[in-house]
This record gives C-alpha cells, sequence and structure tokens, in this order.
C-alpha cells in the first residue's frame, strides 16, 4: 500500500489517471451530442425534382414536394440538377420525363421514372434516398393499380372487390429507372475509406506534432531559435510526405482498381493534409507542452461528428455545421471522396485546406516568436527539479 500511494503521486500518474476519465467524457459527449442529428435531420437533405413533363407533370410534381421527407427544391433543366448533383451542392434528383403523365394514362404501356444519386456521399445518406426510390416507385404502382385499373374493371360491371383484387394483382406499370454517380465499389472498406485515411493521418499528425513540438522548445536553446524551427519545419515536410504514402499504399493494395494518377492525388491530398494538421497541433504542444492532448483530443472528435463521412452538413448539429468550414478532417473526406469515386470540386476542399495551413503557420511562426528560450529554460530547470 505504502508503493501504491507513492505511485499514485507520480505527476504522469495522475495525468494518466486524468487522461483516462477525460477521454470518456469528452468522447461520449461529442458523438452521442453529435449523432442526435441521424436520423433525425434527413429532412434537411436538399432533393431537387425536374419536369419534363410540362403542365402534366405539375399535380405529379406538387405531390411528390408535399410528402417527400426531404428539402425539395424545383429545377427547370435536368442538366443543370445534375451539375449540382456532381458537386454535392443537392443529393438527389427525381425527373419526370416528356410524356410521362400520358402514359400513365395508357393501358399496357409502361411507365418510367428517372431518379439520379450521387454515391459518392455518406452511405447513410446513399440508402436512404435508394430505399425512398424504392418506396416512391412502390406507392405510385399501388395507387395506379388501385384508382386506375381498378376504376377500368368496375367500368365493365365487375365487382368492385372483385376488381381490386385483379387490379393489384396486375403487373406494376410504373418503373424506377435510378441512375448513380460516382459510383462506389461494394464493400464497407470503399464506402468508409476517405474517413479512415483522413483519421489515420490527422492521428499520426497529432502524435507526431505533440512529439516534435515538445523536441523543439528543448534543443532551440542549443542549436538557435530559428535553425531549430527551420529545420524542424524541414524535418515536418519529409514526414508529411511518407507517413501517408504508407497507408495510402496498404489501403490501394487491399482494394485495388484505382489508376495510378488516383494513387498519386490521394497520395498528395493526404500529404498536405497532414502537414497542415501538423502546423495546427504544433499551436497547442507550443502552448501546453506535455498538456496539449487535452486541447488536441476534443477538437479531433469534434472534426470526426463534423468531416461528413457519417452525414452531410445540412443534417449536421449547427456547432458542427460551423466547424466544417474550418475543419481539416472535412476538407479532406470531401476531397477523397471525389478524388476515389468522381465528381468535381475537389480543387476547391484543397485550396481551403491550404489555406488552413497557412494560417496555422503563421500562428505557429507567432506563438515561437513569444516564447522566449531563457523563460523556457527556467520552466525547465523548475520543472526538472
Amino acid at each position: 500500500m505504502q508503493v501504491f500511494k507513492k505511485i499514485i503521486k507520480i505527476p504522469a500518474i495522475r495525468n494518466a489517471l486524468i487522461m483516462a476519465g477525460f477521454y470518456q467524457i469528452v468522447f461520449i459527449a461529442i458523438f452521442m451530442y453529435g449523432y442526435t442529428a441521424v436520423p433525425k435531420n434527413i429532412d434537411k437533405l436538399d432533393v431537387a425534382i425536374v419536369n419534363q413533363d410540362g403542365e402534366a407533370g405539375q399535380a405529379m410534381m406538387d405531390s411528390f414536394t408535399s410528402q417527400l421527407p426531404f428539402n425539395t427544391v424545383k429545377e427547370s433543366s435536368l442538366e443543370k440538377a445534375k451539375e449540382k448533383l456532381d458537386k454535392r451542392e443537392i443529393y438527389f434528383i427525381i425527373s419526370l420525363p416528356a410524356g410521362f403523365t400520358e402514359s400513365l394514362q395508357k393501358q399496357g404501356e409502361k411507365s418510367t421514372l428517372d431518379f439520379y444519386i450521387n454515391e459518392a456521399n455518406p452511405p447513410l445518406v446513399t440508402e436512404a434516398l435508394a430505399q425512398v426510390a424504392t418506396e416512391m416507385t412502390a406507392s405510385i404502382n399501388k395507387e395506379i393499380g388501385i384508382n386506375g385499373i381498378e376504376g377500368t374493371l368496375t367500368s365493365l360491371h365487375m365487382p368492385a372487390d372483385q376488381a381490386k383484387e385483379l387490379a393489384l394483382a396486375l403487373p406494376n406499370k410504373l418503373e424506377s429507372n435510378i441512375h448513380k454517380t460516382a459510383v462506389v465499389p461494394e464493400g464497407m472498406n470503399h464506402q468508409m475509406a476517405p474517413f479512415f485515411l483522413t483519421m489515420v493521418s490527422y492521428i499520426a499528425a497529432m502524435v507526431y506534432s505533440m512529439t516534435t513540438g515538445n523536441v523543439l522548445l528543448g534543443v532551440k536553446q542549443h542549436f538557435g531559435k530559428w535553425k531549430s524551427f527551420w529545420s524542424m519545419q524541414v524535418l515536418n515536410v519529409l514526414v508529411c510526405l511518407i507517413a501517408p504514402l504508407l497507408g495510402i499504399i496498404v489501403y490501394f493494395a487491399i482494394s485495388g482498381g484505382f489508376d495510378w494518377s488516383v494513387f498519386v492525388k490521394v497520395w498528395l491530398s493526404h500529404s498536405l493534409e497532414m502537414i497542415v494538421a501538423v502546423e495546427f497541433m504544433t499551436i497547442f504542444a507550443f502552448l501546453f507542452r506535455t498538456n496539449a492532448m487535452y486541447a488536441n483530443l476534443p477538437f479531433m472528435i469534434s472534426q470526426a461528428v463534423a468531416c461528413g463521412a457519417m452525414m452531410t452538413t445540412s443534417m449536421m448539429p449547427w456547432i458542427f455545421k460551423a466547424l466544417s468550414h474550418v475543419s481539416i478532417m472535412f476538407h479532406s473526406v470531401q476531397a477523397d471522396y471525389i478524388l476515389l469515386f468522381g465528381g468535381s470540386g475537389a480543387a476547391g476542399h484543397l485550396w481551403k485546406l491550404a489555406l488552413i495551413g497557412v494560417v496555422a503557420f503563421i500562428l505557429v511562426l507567432v506563438v515561437h516568436q513569444l516564447l522566449p528560450v531563457k523563460k523556457l529554460e527556467a520552466k525547465t530547470e523548475t520543472r526538472a527539479a
């Protein structure tokens, strides 16, 4: 017991005990609050309805708008809607083709309702949208069967019950045609790849920055303040080029099916992500030293919710939606969806990521300048004593 009491008094042990409790509270609180939005906020997804059937299709279009559990927007052009879908400004398109209403009224003729889904989105969203397409088709078929065919049979003096039974037994008149863009290969490994590739680079950057940040504070008194700083920056760049490459080689080796150009783009994208993350978290390493984890951990977990791998920004609680604009992980995940599976807008996310990196690097310079070597020496000697 005496040894136990002495061990408990060791600062490192006390910090470990605090971190164990801190991690539990932060992890559960952030994730539980963040994911209360799923599936509650799925009605905030933007869905476009395109009417190519003129005035005849207006009633059907209005019916879709009132019944769909989404935020519906009307688009006059299918091509314009497809551009928005490609950029992931909308997540689903329902298109009424020309002659759609007329074909519904003709006996013996099939009608087709077109749906467009961009699969380079969180699996939860794409699965929900595909289910909606199936349910809509079934619902319309049921309505047609009851109101259309049943009415025709009743007019031929067939008993109502018999007419309804026969109508429901007839083949479905409406068919759904689901067009998938930016198709994600089958397998959870592909669906979650943007999140896992981003997360592993971010965690590597967090561990690396906390170590090297403290090392820099120690060695600069021996090698000079700015010589040590710029030498460490060169090392940062080299590490951030090599470390993501290792993980991406493993992913592509297991998954396969991608072009060499995709490999290079994803590698450079995560190298950029990691260098930005290193610079950002070095600020905490400078300011809080061995306690940097208390700042890094909540920010990392918050970004895991706000990165857009599990839900879209339109579904997120407001605080995570605001965080996504300046989140390193958000822009990395979104760029991955596009680079790996198709679509447009990757360059915009990478430019924003680079801008976050520039701001972080300027802050690192400022903090480094404001922390004098002498004061650090004094602190180090006090802690050593």
